[in-house]
């Protein structure tokens, strides 16, 4: 989950324009490629993982499934990426209307300039944050169930049995549950924090 994080942030970075920038259209076509190309072939890992496949099996099983259903695959995925860009170009976009019908941008003294720059990384870092919050609460988790639903079908087709493993014990679970509170609850205070002093 780590890695297939970290080429999808190192690949947004890449998308940026940059100074100097000596990349030709045939190396970002072929960046692009090879992104899609592990998106794709990396798409049954997840669910082979659940159903407690190390890391060479699962490599194994989302080969086969790609394989198997690359049409759905491709579509599925293709759609899932189609719904990202959709979303992060209209919170870009609202997000410069809003610069541009707000007056963030006027600003005459030292303290008006000060809190022009505040509104505006404010306005410029809002629709990010918004994306990202609208993708993995939203599109991310039917993406997955939906991917889910596929893996299902291709080890029905393959005949084999899904086995869930065992969970985990209450006193880890409480654990979790508990930890993950207090990940949230001091979020949620560091939000509110800096939305009430600003």
């Amino acid at each position: 989950h780590w890695l297939d994080a970290w080429f999808t942030v190192r690949q947004i970075l890449h998308r940026l324009p940059q100074e100097n920038d000596d990349t030709t259209p045939a190396e970002r076509a072929l960046r692009e490629a090879l992104y899609y190309a592990w998106k794709v072939g990396s798409v049954g890992f997840l669910p082979s993982l659940v159903l407690g496949k190390d890391l060479f099996g699962a490599g194994k099983d989302s080969l086969s499934l790609v394989r198997s259903r690359f049409n759905d695959v491709a579509l599925l995925r293709a759609g899932y990426s189609a719904a990202c860009w959709v979303i992060g170009l209209l919170a870009y976009v609202g997000g410069v209307l809003y610069i541009m019908q707000s007056g963030v941008m006027e600003a005459s003294t030292a303290e008006g300039i000060s809190r022009q720059l505040h509104d505006f990384y404010f306005v410029a870092g809002a629709p990010l944050i918004l994306a990202v919050a609208i993708i993995q609460l939203m599109i991310r988790p039917i993406f997955l169930l939906s991917l889910c639903d596929l893996y299902s079908d291709f080890v029905r087709e393959q005949g084999r049995p899904i086995q869930l493993p065992q969970g985990p014990g209450r006193g880890v679970a409480a654990l979790v549950a508990f930890a993950l509170f207090c990940v949230t609850f001091t979020v949620a205070g560091f939000a509110l924090r800096s939305f009430l002093t600003s």
